[in-house]
């Protein structure tokens, strides 16, 4: 029988401690490709690019670029050759780490021993994953950022062994102001008006209802009233409106409703916030 489990943000490798303690606690030979781990968004899994020798050159170029505007400042007469050429080589071991990032998350997960599924975050390279092809796997769509590891689209309905999934990533970066778009924010972390359609074309299809809803950040309204709080990340966006059109009226039945985004760990009736727990989907108890 198919395992399916759950898990907060990971931020490419930043989070990945609870896997391991995972792994641990489990019989890792057990498991299979057929069996999978969901991750709640800011996976992380693309956010520089693969690695090129055209995309090598173009950040070295921007870094001499930087080394010669720093030279041109009043205040560096005092710095000789030899601190310019030490500050470059450090800055092309922090590109040679920024090169590698993507492909070290990609073999961590491609080693794990079931399938990674992940709906996006806000903080995801939205232009990458935007970037690969659309295929469709157990009646949604995905984006297939490895033979193991599936990006699940927004709006969509999966069905994995009998437990169906309502998948709607994306949340609002409160700290986007700190960020630079293009390279740290992208604008694509809010879905598209399509976005929201294709939700709710694909609920409609599936008669309102499934197993479980799977998102990055939650209905807050509907959760601050029932008091779960989750006022510190509260944004009164567009997004979260839509999931408490869905939570709080009959308008969709669910099972249960996993999160992360909030990097805490609380259980609320069928709401459920994830971050350093790894919980297992199961037909066995209180969830189906």
């Amino acid at each position: 029988m198919t395992k399916i489990y759950v898990t907060g943000d990971t931020h490419g490798l930043n989070n990945i401690k609870k896997i391991h303690d995972f792994l641990n606690t489990i019989d890792g030979d057990s498991l299979t490709k057929n069996d999978y781990m969901i991750v709640l968004g800011d996976f992380g899994v693309c956010w520089y690019g693969n690695r090129s020798l055209e995309t090598q050159r173009k950040m070295e170029k921007q870094l001499d670029e930087e080394i010669n505007n720093i030279r041109n400042m009043p205040s560096a007469k005092a710095l000789s050759d030899d601190d310019f050429e030490f500050y470059r080589q450090v800055k092309l071991f922090e590109i040679d780490q920024k090169l590698s990032h993507d492909e070290s998350v990609r073999d961590f997960w491609d080693n794990m021993p079931w399938t990674t599924l992940f709906i996006d975050g806000n903080h995801e390279n939205h232009e990458l994953l935007d970037s690969y092809l659309i295929e469709e796997w157990n009646g949604g769509k995905i984006h297939k950022i490895s033979d193991s590891i599936y990006h699940l689209l927004r709006g969509q309905v999966f069905n994995i062994d009998g437990i169906t999934l309502f998948t709607m990533g994306g949340a609002e970066s409160i700290d986007k102001k700190y960020r630079k778009e293009g390279v740290s924010w992208w604008s694509r972390e809010m879905p598209s008006e399509e976005e929201y359609k294709e939700a709710v074309n694909n609920l409609n299809k599936h008669n309102r209802t499934v197993d479980c809803v799977l998102t990055h950040c939650a209905p807050e309204d509907y959760l601050n009233k029932r008091k779960m709080n989750v006022m510190n990340y509260h944004s009164s966006n567009e997004l979260e409106k839509f999931f408490d059109i869905i939570a709080g009226s009959p308008s969709i039945k669910y099972k249960g409703w996993y999160f992360g985004h909030y990097h805490d760990d609380v259980d609320q009736g069928e709401f459920h916030m994830l971050y350093d727990r790894v919980i297992e989907l199961t037909k066995s108890d209180n969830q189906f």
